[in-house]
């Protein structure tokens, strides 16, 4: 796939060319270095949905490749995720991944395919169980049953409560907050705290070769360190300061947490 972007004209930021250490299955990246071509057009290819998964590809990604259906576009036969795979693929980005930082919109996109599409809820439900997503998913069906939304069958929401979907609601009401800022407020103990800051601020060295396109072996190779902190206290520094203070911050982590923490309740 990148070899046809280098033939469309597309290429990397920082490389010359695709290499193998690109795809690593250690580092938190689910997805080659953005490629962009002559007119700024910027082109995302994923090896993973789920970069918690040591694999690739995930449990996720290959069941949505082994799910795929053909439809024809410009006369072109081409492979996509099926419906299914598209509402789980939503409720992934929606909740364990982004951490319910798309807000509201999961909920409008949900109705919009539940009144447009057919959907088959029996295969829906057995790749959910596949995946061992009941407990996070189904409070999202329990929401859109609640608010009116009758085609939703019992048994995608067996393993919801109301309060879980109204818990929900309320945290996709609020503002989003960057999900490593949030794992860094919410950290249990000193121990863990300091993990998640060292975390984010030693990442592995293959990590600084994809961002800056310098070679291990460069005697400025860490040098990108500074040059990735200086970016960092750029980008959440101000940020920080103002959730520190921000009393809906706090709230907004301890609903996350409880969320997940009692998600069979």
């Amino acid at each position: 796939v990148a070899n046809l972007a280098l033939k469309n004209n597309f290429r990397f930021k920082n490389h010359k060319s695709y290499a193998e250490s690109m795809v690593d299955s250690l580092s938190r990246y689910y997805d080659l270095p953005n490629m962009i071509d002559e007119s700024g057009v910027c082109l995302e290819i994923h090896f993973r949905i789920d970069a918690n998964q040591k694999k690739i590809p995930c449990s996720i990604s290959a069941l949505m490749l082994q799910e795929g259906i053909s439809k024809n576009f410009k006369d072109t036969k081409i492979s996509i995720s099926s419906m299914e795979m598209n509402i789980i693929g939503i409720l992934f980005h929606a909740s364990i991944k982004g951490n319910f930082d798309s807000g509201i919109q999961v909920i409008t996109d949900l109705v919009s395919i539940v009144k447009t599409k057919k959907i088959n809820y029996f295969e829906l439900h057995a790749h959910i169980k596949q995946l061992g997503y009941e407990n996070e998913f189904s409070p999202f069906f329990h929401l859109l049953k609640i608010e009116g939304i009758e085609d939703i069958p019992e048994f995608l929401v067996e393993k919801s409560s109301v309060r879980k979907a109204f818990l929900l609601k309320e945290i996709l009401l609020m503002t989003p907050i960057n999900i490593k800022l949030s794992k860094i407020f919410s950290s249990a103990n000193f121990k863990e705290l300091v993990s998640n800051i060292h975390e984010n601020l030693f990442v592995r060295k293959s990590e600084i070769q994809r961002e800056f396109g310098s070679k291990q072996y460069n005697p400025i190779f860490y040098f990108n360190y500074l040059r990735r902190w200086a970016r960092q206290i750029n980008q959440f520094f101000l940020r920080s300061i103002k959730l520190v203070v921000d009393n809906n911050r706090s709230r907004r982590n301890t609903l996350i947490k409880e969320f997940f923490d009692n998600a069979s309740n």
